[in-house]
């Protein structure tokens, strides 16, 4: 007798920002939602946020609220169904190594699967395996955005080696053409600036970079050993399980939309460039999430793209406490509380001037993707359209329900349309969007 082909069923969310309570609801939207995550052999969110009791110090650089959940938080996703998180984000580094690794020894003891971050770049970025019913899975986290003080690195010449997170790092440069290049240097020569030349194509200036070319606009150079190093990884895990699923959180949007697109749902040339090399190396579904908002779904080979799946939880205005650094950015004194902060933040927005999350709809809403695989060829693609309670107070909104059925249509309407650029066809019928394989 030999081993059985086995059907394994990836159930897939985006960003979890989740601070409070879950298995204390009952609404029907909402335990309907549960039911789906726990039919999952594997259960996948991005943990966008750190389980501790402030053991550790506020990190100086933060990736927007300096997050905080309570520890109880992983027995919560575990109820829940989600078995299997990353880590490589924004976020991981917002209390330092020692919330990292509180965080990590909470989801241990919850026996949740994590990858993302670690005690060196390449503990950061090794696989992490979950043994299946379905087969032996491996995940591989990986983050575009992120402080620079929170990239992990490694031991050289006796240094000890630095804790972080898995980045894929990528620098802006300015395509232009010739004659734009010579107007370029003539200005910086009236006004005593120096032009560093980097090669005969290749210049610095005013602190950016410009590359000679017949094509003009910006795009992004990734590091090369960010992008082999993680391509390795995945190779290596090809070889190790039944199942390699890559998480790429990504912040980063299309900056040369037509008009008629929106920057934040379209996901920058390289963060495609790289989710298909991903693909092209054996990963069997790459997971997107970052922008907080719903982008386009990809068949790359046959094997599913999600540039981003939204968010799944949307808490962030009900962290309890607060390091001293962000209320001084936001001009408030000694005696201002977190209400107090949250307030200002829906007044000012972001601190780049773009308004706050309560402001549109479209940071409410995401979809919890199924991945049916056969013998590891994926059979049926699902997408159940998320709520998250636009226009609720605090204490309300953040956690998701399953769309109602209008609600449900007009997210999957977005969905379609953006998956159409990557010619990506999807049915919505009984408030699911079917992929078309």
């Amino acid at each position: 007798m030999g081993y059985e082909n086995r059907e394994l069923l990836l159930s897939a969310t985006g960003d979890s920002l989740v601070t409070r309570r879950l298995s204390v609801h009952n609404e029907k939207g909402f335990l309907d939602l549960v039911h789906l995550l726990r039919q999952g052999d594997v259960t996948f969110t991005n943990l966008e946020t750190l389980l501790h009791d402030y053991e550790g110090y506020a990190a100086a650089e933060s990736g927007g609220t300096w997050m905080t959940s309570p520890p109880y938080i992983a027995e919560e996703l575990k109820w829940a169904g989600i078995n299997i998180v990353s880590r490589a984000n924004n976020h991981a580094m917002d209390y330092g190594p020692t919330g990292m690794r509180v965080t990590s020894s909470y989801l241990d003891k919850a026996r949740i699967v994590h990858a993302g971050v670690g005690e060196s770049l390449s503990d950061a970025r090794s696989p992490a395996y979950m043994e299946t019913k379905g087969g032996r899975v491996a995940l591989i986290s990986v983050t575009t955005t992120f402080p620079t003080s929170s990239i992990a690195g490694e031991s050289r010449h006796g240094i000890p080696p630095r804790p972080g997170v898995n980045p894929l790092r990528h620098s802006a440069v300015f395509k232009i053409d010739q004659p734009t290049a010579e107007k370029l240097k003539e200005i910086a020569s009236r006004m005593h600036i120096k032009v560093r030349n980097v090669t005969e194509t290749e210049f610095t200036l005013f602190g950016e970079r410009f590359r000679i070319s017949d094509k003009s606009g910006p795009y992004d150079d990734v590091n090369n050993n960010d992008l082999n190093g993680n391509l390795r990884a995945i190779r290596e895990a090809k070889a190790q399980a039944d199942y390699v699923f890559v998480s790429l959180h990504a912040h980063e949007g299309k900056e040369d939309c037509k008009p008629d697109e929106d920057e934040r749902e379209m996901p920058a040339d390289f963060v495609r460039d790289f989710a298909r090399a991903c693909i092209d190396a054996g990963a069997d579904a790459v997971i997107g999430h970052g922008p907080e908002v719903l982008r386009g779904v990809e068949l790359h080979k046959g094997k599913p793209i999600f540039y981003s799946l939204g968010c799944f939880f949307l808490q962030n205005d009900t962290v309890n406490r607060h390091p001293a650094d962000i209320y001084e950015k936001y001009g408030l004194d000694t005696l201002a509380t977190p209400a107090d902060l949250n307030d200002i933040r829906e007044v000012k927005g972001f601190l780049d001037g773009n308004k706050w999350f309560t402001h549109e709809s479209v940071w409410w809403e995401g979809a919890l993707a199924h991945c049916t695989y056969d013998n590891k060829s994926l059979k049926k693609l699902t997408l159940y359209p998320v709520s998250l309670g636009f226009g609720e107070s605090r204490a309300r909104r953040g956690r998701p329900l399953l769309a109602s059925s209008d609600h449900a249509r007009r997210i999957m309407e977005r969905i379609k349309k953006l998956s159409a650029s990557f010619n990506t066809e999807i049915d919505f019928e009984d408030g699911v969007g079917n992929v078309r394989l």
